[in-house]
């Protein structure tokens, strides 16, 4: 394993020169063949994270989908509303029948937590082991869930602070470096107060990992995503950004070098660099 330094050495040079390996496109999990284990599956981006974000679970559905697999709503419980989409049949000109959504409706539905009965068919898209990322092992330690499930594919993976969990729609390693550096960087500042800095750490923090355990193929997209937080999206100006949060990349690689068994060799925790 290379160390911190090696590792951001070379992307350093290849975000300056703009040289990077050949890229590797990003994998999503997908879904066991036939039907739909479960009506959120089904859901847009938009209501999962609804269901994530201001339901607080991670399964949601209405009263009679419950009732339809054998449980039933507790007494007391309340609701969250997502949105359904309103369609219309028309005509066009030439007569084809056409399907066209003309407005949205408030659909309630409830998590998991507030029914009881039948329990529900489990199903796991966790990889097996020897598919296991690198640093799998720090999650454990430092009490962060991690799961994997079927994404959209507008969102690989996301970081909720609200249950202190990773969920990975792609097994590949630097999506979960991305999800683990935000996790870590949430221990001990608020996230929130600059969400633009916090994606520049955890999207560079992955890449140094990544490098640091010879990964190769995501570096551009990396590139192109940290620039996408920029505010001045020049090359010179990410590149400053980039030596900026430096410091904070090399403290979460720091955390996780030290929590972790995996590859003792490489921990000179050095990233000084002038921007």
């Amino acid at each position: 394993m290379l160390s911190m330094n090696e590792a951001v050495k070379n992307l350093i040079e290849m975000f300056a020169n703009k040289s990077f390996p050949e890229q590797i496109a990003l994998t999503i999990i997908k879904r066991r063949s036939g039907e739909d284990v479960r009506p959120c599956d089904k859901w847009s981006i938009g209501n999962q994270l609804i269901m994530l974000f201001i339901g607080g679970t991670d399964d949601a559905r209405t009263l009679k989908q419950w009732n339809a697999v054998g449980r039933k709503v507790m007494k007391g419980s309340k609701a969250f509303g997502i949105y359904a989409p309103l369609v219309k049949k028309i005509v066009d000109g030439e007569e084809e029948e056409q399907t066209v959504i003309v407005g949205f409706k408030v659909v309630p539905v409830f998590k998991v937590e507030d029914t009881e009965g039948e329990e529900l068919e489990a199903v796991s898209y966790e990889p097996e082991i020897r598919e296991m990322p690198p640093f799998i092992d720090v999650a454990e330690k430092l009490d962060i869930k991690v799961k994997w499930k079927p994404l959209s594919c507008a969102v690989y993976g996301y970081y909720s602070p609200r249950d202190n969990s990773i969920t990975l729609g792609s097994k590949d390693f630097i999506v979960y470096f991305h999800e683990l550096a935000h996790a870590i960087n949430a221990t001990y500042a608020d996230l929130s107060k600059d969400i633009k800095k916090a994606e520049v750490v955890a999207e560079l923090t992955a890449a140094v990992l990544c490098e640091m355990n010879g990964i190769s193929g995501y570096e551009s997209q990396a590139y192109k995503y940290i620039q996408r937080f920029c505010a001045d999206m020049e090359d010179k100006a990410v590149l400053k950004n980039i030596m900026r949060t430096l410091n904070e990349v090399e403290k979460i690689i720091g955390i996780i070098l030290d929590a972790s068994t995996y590859g003792s060799e490489g921990r000179t925790v050095s990233l000084r660099h002038e921007p």
